[in-house]
């Protein structure tokens, strides 16, 4: 794997989960800060996503197959 595509892949994974984990702070205090935090929700899922898509095509793989990575969110659904 290129250094390029290693550091997208760590950025983009290590960020998404913290900003959704942040998200998910935020939506827990209700109200108005429901929506705020889906919202930085959606943005930690898309960061995350970026990254599975580089360490995809880091692994020689097309970058699509990174969108796997939206199958994460289902364990996390389920634990509730």
């Amino acid at each position: 794997m290129r250094p390029e595509q290693k550091r997208n892949t760590n950025i983009g994974i290590g960020l998404g989960i913290l900003v959704q984990f942040a998200g998910r702070l935020v939506a827990g205090q209700g109200g108005a800060f429901l929506i705020l935090g889906v919202i930085i929700m959606l943005l930690g899922a898309a960061s995350f996503i970026w990254g599975c898509m580089s360490y995809a095509e880091g692994k020689g793989h097309s970058k699509w197959l990174g969108l796997l990575g939206l199958r994460w969110h289902d364990g996390i659904a389920r634990q509730r």
